[in-house]
């Protein structure tokens, strides 16, 4: 037990003492008017034109910055997860170098969230005709979830602002992943969500942790609608996925992914999508870090920005508002573009489900070999 000790200590003065890029400052950008500003508003709208925020990185591509360090960093990342200190034990936090910096890392909250097994799966892959497939297993959160990755950026940042109460609005993993963060860290949290439309198992968490707890006669976006108006009059922290701390919480998941894949960029990454805030969060990652990093030289990346994949949801759901501010000459270019991507995806996806489905009655007849030897 001794001799551990003694190793995990070696170990983390090796890290401490490791040459390291100095964390970068970070700042709120509109992704409507592209608006730059050290803080955001309550609602994490933007203060001009009402769009939603990101967080971006101003040096990220200088000589010292981020991309100019991908060496040292990967080495480093590494290193940490032999560590005993808390913050290098969190699959996150770990990571902090592309995270804001909080002025005090004592007020960071972790539940050593992060840190989930990648498996191989053999028998999927013999049935959808592919020769390797992997499933990351964010399940394995501690909440159950990867709301946790996200959480423990914004709800450490609700710490340090001197907020008591966060809240949001939710019909399952958010309300249990903020609760729990929120009692880890010693503050309230209130829970807003829509009559009849709620996961009980995830709702018996929220309970379980001290959350306020209030069903509306309404669905989930009456749901936000309150609570936005809760966070414009009292001083309570919103931490929906609106909050863009916890995006860049959540793109760590890309990154230890790839750490995992020894930095071999997979050919796809399929994500479950609601209101696609993950997918812009590993995109994010993906987008910001593997172009140099990475053996992705034959990997083709579409140049699909953040404020597209809003149009495109806002598209899908009938939003005019989501193109007002694109000049009017430029709107039906903007939106045949975007109708242009989306077609393209349809084709790409129902071209390989089809061959999956040929190889599959295929086989079923014994017409090919058995799935494993398909390349």
């Amino acid at each position: 037990m001794a001799d551990q000790t003694m190793a995990n200590r070696i170990m983390t003065d090796r890290t401490a003492s490791a040459p390291k890029p100095q964390q970068l400052s970070s700042q709120m950008h509109c992704i409507g008017c592209g608006a730059l500003s050290r803080q955001a508003t309550q609602s994490f709208r933007c203060p001009t034109c009402g769009d939603l925020l990101e967080i971006i990185y101003p040096g990220w591509k200088s000589t010292d910055g981020i991309q100019g360090n991908l060496s040292p960093l990967k080495n480093l990342w590494r290193q940490r997860k032999t560590s005993d200190l808390p913050l290098d034990q969190s699959g996150v936090w770990r990571f902090r170098e592309v995270l804001p910096e909080l002025p005090d890392s004592q007020t960071v909250i972790s539940l050593r969230e992060g840190n989930t097994p990648v498996y191989e799966l053999p028998g999927c892959a013999r049935r959808a005709g592919m020769q390797r497939l992997y499933g990351k297993h964010q399940g394995m959160n501690p909440t159950g979830s990867f709301k946790d990755t996200g959480m423990t950026v914004a709800a450490s940042f609700a710490r340090q602002e001197g907020f008591r109460w966060v809240a949001c609005a939710s019909t399952g993993n958010t309300s249990a992943s903020m609760a729990a963060y929120a009692a880890r860290g010693d503050m309230r949290s209130l829970v807003l969500i829509p009559e009849g439309q709620i996961s009980w198992g995830k709702l018996s968490q929220a309970l379980d942790y001290g959350a306020v707890t209030c069903q509306l006669k309404t669905d989930f976006d009456g749901c936000v609608q309150v609570l936005n108006e809760v966070v414009q009059r009292m001083p309570v922290y919103l931490l929906n996925s609106v909050n863009p701390y916890r995006l860049e919480g959540q793109k760590t998941a890309a990154l230890e992914l790839l750490e995992q894949l020894d930095w071999q960029v997979p050919d796809h990454v399929i994500v479950p999508g609601g209101n696609l805030a993950n997918s812009s969060a590993l995109g994010k990652a993906f987008l910001g870090l593997t172009m140099n990093c990475c053996q992705c030289h034959d990997h083709k990346f579409d140049p699909f920005t953040q404020k597209d994949y809003y149009r495109f949801y806002a598209f899908l759901n009938n939003d005019d508002e989501a193109f007002a501010e694109v000049p009017a000459a430029e709107q039906s270019k903007k939106r045949e573009e975007i109708i242009g991507k989306i077609r393209d995806l349809e084709l790409k996806a129902m071209a390989e489900l089809t061959n999956v489905n040929e190889r599959m009655a295929e086989w079923e007849k014994g017409l090919t070999p058995p799935p494993v030897h398909w390349t």
